[in-house]
């Protein structure tokens, strides 16, 4: 029997699949301003959302606030914790919240590589893992698309330029269209660029923005879907020019929703096979 789940979606505006994994990885608290007396950070409205390791391993995928890592790594203010960064390079603590004892309550951490460990040893001599993973930012995906280049990492968010994205798919009439493929959450490497095609032939690309478009929309609503997410996805690029395009994140397993990170559509499976032959053709 297969397994599946429920996907809940908003009415409008539909956002979805700008991260292509379903599964919730990280474990926050809420917003705090104060770890054992000692504020996180200043000249912010808000705490920042803190990754609680007193509660069990975390992956994260992107900074908190202002480009840090907040991690709280004590229960309470009495007995502490300490942490190594491996490999030590990979950032830097620019800010510690000590306990009692001299230890860390909490720490601020400034990253300096894409993926690195943070290991935590409690009071009692237990450990946990934070592993760091990160996703490319918005800007950092539309300036790998800008110069016709994947970028090396499924996006965790990208920005479509122009008009008519909350009323169709891919709005700009292509000229070519670029092709990446990614891994899923649990392959080598962690959601990375594995295949990619330029299709330069405008007809084929008008062809697949036709596809694209014709596709059922995502109802509102819950939306059962297979339990086999993992994260795989393909980014579809369509090119009118140098800065007018449309990207669209097609989920290759679970829901399979095509989204241009406005509105949802959702790709069947014969749909979801040829757009990966032609990736690898």
């Amino acid at each position: 029997m297969t397994r599946r789940r429920r996907l809940l979606v908003a009415l409008a505006p539909v956002i979805l699949a700008t991260t292509v994994a379903c599964t919730d990885y990280r474990t926050s608290v809420a917003p705090v301003e104060k770890v054992c007396g000692t504020a996180l950070i200043t000249g912010s409205a808000a705490g920042p959302a803190i990754d609680d390791l007193t509660r069990g391993p975390v992956s994260i995928h992107a900074p908190s606030l202002d480009g840090h890592i907040f991690l709280k790594v004590a229960a309470g203010c009495s007995r502490g914790a300490t942490l190594a960064i491996v490999p030590t390079n990979a950032a830097a603590v620019v800010k510690r919240v000590k306990t009692h004892d001299g230890k860390l309550a909490a720490v601020v951490v400034q990253p300096n590589a894409a993926q690195f460990d943070m290991l935590v040893t409690r009071a009692d001599g237990s450990t946990v893992i934070a592993e760091v993973q990160m996703q490319p930012s918005g800007s950092a995906v539309n300036t790998s698309i800008e110069a016709g280049r994947c970028p090396p990492t499924s996006p965790l968010n990208f920005r479509n330029p122009g008009p008519r994205l909350d009323d169709i798919l891919v709005p700009v009439a292509a000229r070519k269209l670029i092709l990446c493929r990614y891994n899923g959450a649990n392959a080598t490497p962690w959601l990375g660029l594995t295949e990619s095609k330029v299709v330069v032939d405008a007809q084929a690309a008008d062809r697949w923005r036709q596809r694209f478009n014709s596709l059922p929309a995502l109802q509102p609503g819950a939306n059962d879907c297979p339990l086999d997410d993992d994260g795989s996805s393909i980014l579809a690029v369509f090119v009118a020019s140098a800065t007018s395009y449309t990207v669209v994140q097609v989920q290759l397993r679970g829901c399979r929703v095509a989204s241009n990170g406005r509105i949802g559509q959702v790709a069947d499976a014969v749909f979801v096979t040829d757009l990966q032959d032609l990736v690898v053709r």
